[in-house]
């Protein structure tokens, strides 16, 4: 980290849990780009395997280009304090399991942002490595181009989709600063892209910058009920900002709240029914919390029907 470049500073926060081989590709696929003038934030969520001396020798080594402390539980809320400590212009948020595969991805988002100052958002490409399967899948994002805050936050999931993870996303600072970003206090993935939305215009690019791993571990994998009311809890505030009416606020939280939940319900082995429905109760209008209860419901039966149908025949 140079303070005295005339490069702005560019502020990357990880978060990290007992994965100290991935976090070692994380670390070194940055520390090989182009693009020289970063900050390191790398918060762990309490590792009790050889997370902290590894990362003391890098800090040896690279000086004072990386920053390491302790978090809270989870990695949202460590995003959060990671936040509280950067000092660049512009803002990279990772997990430990993912890796870049284009040295030049920093530079050019740099580069994107100094070229179009009405951008506050950069969305990557990026593949797919499904760890069990050792199989690497080529995703591209479905737009291209420069595209104005309404329009994706309007379309968000439905005509604009989101990068697989949050490193393949480059970011305005300026932009959560001035959109109080910081009411919400857990910095999920979904959460962090919307507030990007909030500030300005977003680039979408198809070019495939790295990797986003899939496997036993990741968050995508293990999701805790509490979690998924937080994200709903954050969409329900994002919708004010997002939307000009209470109609519009309405019905984007309503589709909002679909695609969490069928996420929800067709990832997890296990659903806590009366926590989710007791959130639509009181959180979406009469009309709404029934249409989203059947929706949810007939989402758990179809992940609990390709449950039964694959046991009874593994090679489908």
């Amino acid at each position: 980290m140079d303070r005295k470049s005339n490069l702005p500073l560019v502020s990357i926060i990880i978060t990290t849990f007992n994965r100290i081989n991935y976090l070692k590709q994380m670390l070194e696929s940055i520390l090989i780009q182009s693009y020289k003038n970063v900050e390191i934030i790398i918060v762990d969520d309490g590792s009790v395997d050889n997370t902290k001396n590894i990362i003391r020798e890098y800090q040896l080594k690279y000086k004072q280009q990386i920053i390491f402390f302790e978090g809270k539980k989870g990695p949202g809320i460590n995003r959060f304090l990671a936040y509280q400590k950067i000092s660049g212009e512009f803002i990279v948020f990772c997990d430990d399991d993912d890796y870049y595969t284009d040295i030049n991805f920093i530079e050019k988002s740099v580069n994107i942002m100094y070229n179009f100052q009405d951008v506050s958002l950069i969305c990557f490409s990026s593949d797919i490595l499904y760890v069990k399967d050792n199989l690497l899948e080529t995703k591209q994002l479905n737009k291209k181009g420069i595209f104005e805050s309404g329009e994706v936050a309007n379309n968000f999931l439905t005509e604009f989709q989101k990068p697989n993870s949050t490193f393949p996303s480059f970011y305005r600072r300026s932009t959560f600063e001035k959109n109080g970003f910081t009411e919400v206090k857990s910095f999920n993935d979904t959460n962090i892209y919307l507030r990007g939305i909030l500030g300005g215009k977003v680039y979408y690019s198809q070019k495939n910058v790295g990797v986003y791993r899939v496997h036993s571990g990741s968050i995508g994998n293990s999701l805790d009920p509490n979690f998924i009311i937080q994200v709903l809890n954050e969409k329900k505030i994002l919708s004010k900002y997002l939307m000009t009416s209470p109609k519009k606020q309405e019905q984007w939280l309503y589709l909002q709240t679909l695609n969490t939940t069928d996420y929800y319900a067709d990832r997890s082995s296990k659903v806590e029914y009366f926590t989710i429905l007791k959130w639509f109760k009181l959180n979406l209008s009469n009309n709404y919390y029934h249409r989203a209860k059947k929706m949810f419901i007939f989402a758990r039966i179809k992940f609990l029907m390709k449950k039964f149908i694959k046991r009874k025949n593994p090679y489908i």
